[in-house]
């Protein structure tokens, strides 16, 4: 008989009904916990970025940008891509296409201001969507 079979057969004997994660090395499961902690890092980063756009956009020059508020950030698919969902906070008569114009011209302006809040070898790049006034509403993705 092969030691894994023994090894499985001894198992089996010990406890009353064998589970998942049954005989594995509690090594194994501190790498599960770091990653939830670097998810955790992550929310964190989103956080700081929206804090730190939020406050570029209420010191732009342009007063389109100035009736901005960041939604949610979100990693987009990891800590290194991140996407900001901004929204009006009252009614506006720009048009979707020049508040998406606008958040384009003002994307290295933002992504600076985000650089100079975080403290992190790389800035993560921003994907900004202009949602219009009313659309999100809090609690939903």
């Amino acid at each position: 008989m092969s030691k894994r079979k023994e090894i499985l057969r001894k198992l089996v004997a010990l406890c009353d009904e064998p589970r998942p994660g049954d005989g594995q090395d509690p090594r194994y499961d501190r790498k599960q916990e770091r990653n939830a902690n670097g998810e955790r890092k992550t929310w964190q980063l989103c956080k700081q970025i929206a804090t730190a756009v939020q406050l570029a956009l209420g010191t732009s020059t342009d007063e389109r940008l100035r009736e901005l508020l960041v939604v949610r950030v979100t990693p987009a698919p990891e800590a290194s891509h991140l996407l900001l969902l901004v929204q009006p906070n009252s009614p506006i008569s720009s048009s979707e296409e020049e508040m998406n114009e606008a958040l384009a011209k003002a994307q290295g302006y933002l992504r600076t201001a985000a650089a100079e809040a975080i403290t992190r070898k790389k800035t993560p790049h921003l994907t900004m969507r202009f949602l219009p006034f009313g659309m999100h509403q809090e609690g939903s993705p």
